[in-house]
């Protein structure tokens, strides 16, 4: 099999990747290092903030979702190359127990089990979230 270069894909081609469960002693461990407020490192004190209980830095949330893209079936030759992004948002907070899968299809979707949020992505890859 040979590998397939960037202009070898397709537009709507759908790569996917596996699942990865969010867990409080990474949420933890991430902020402690990289981004440490209160409401990513301790339960009690985010209580008291926007987010009304821990959750995930989106820095963590994007290292976890370019672990899901490495580990995905889209596996262009040379690798996956991050050249810059012109829009990057978190829509709602990734909190413990979260299961995270990545899909790259231009879509970014999120399921809490209410509300879908969807939204284009130039990049042509999104994460989606399922709480647990």
């Amino acid at each position: 099999m040979t590998v397939p270069y960037l202009e070898d894909f397709v537009a709507g081609q759908r790569f996917s990747s596996g699942r990865m469960v969010v867990e409080r002693e990474h949420i933890e461990r991430f902020a402690s290092k990289f981004d440490p407020q209160p409401f990513h490192l301790d339960e009690k004190a985010a209580q008291d903030t926007i987010f009304r209980g821990l959750a995930a830095s989106g820095w963590h949330t994007a290292e976890i979702t370019m672990r899901l893209l490495i580990d995905s079936d889209m596996r262009p030759a040379g690798g996956i190359v991050g050249a810059g992004f012109d829009e990057f948002r978190w829509l709602r907070p990734v909190r413990p127990g979260d299961e995270l899968r990545l899909e790259s299809d231009g879509r970014l979707q999120i399921d809490d089990g209410e509300n879908d949020v969807e939204r284009v992505d130039q990049l042509g890859n999104g994460s989606s979230r399922r709480n647990r």
